[in-house]
């Protein structure tokens, strides 16, 4: 099991200007994390200031393995 973060807050591409929450997901690869991700976004309330979710490694928050906008997540 590997820890990943995951983010949400306002931002453009994988670009997070200010994410508005964050917190610790955990899961065997980055397609579980995804998957985690999503779930996350459509349980929470829409925020005008959100319009972005990403997630990164831990250990580092320069690089993100995967953004989305929170529009398309909700879409799905």
């Amino acid at each position: 099991m590997k820890s990943y973060t995951y983010q949400i807050g306002e931002g453009i591409d994988d670009v997070m200007s200010m994410p508005t929450h964050s917190e610790s997901i955990y899961a065997d690869s980055l397609g579980e994390a995804i998957d985690k991700a999503e779930a996350i976004t459509r349980l929470r309330p829409d925020h005008a200031k959100e319009s972005m979710v990403r997630v990164i490694e831990s250990t580092s928050d320069e690089y993100p393995l995967w953004a989305s906008s929170v529009k398309a997540i909700r879409n799905a």
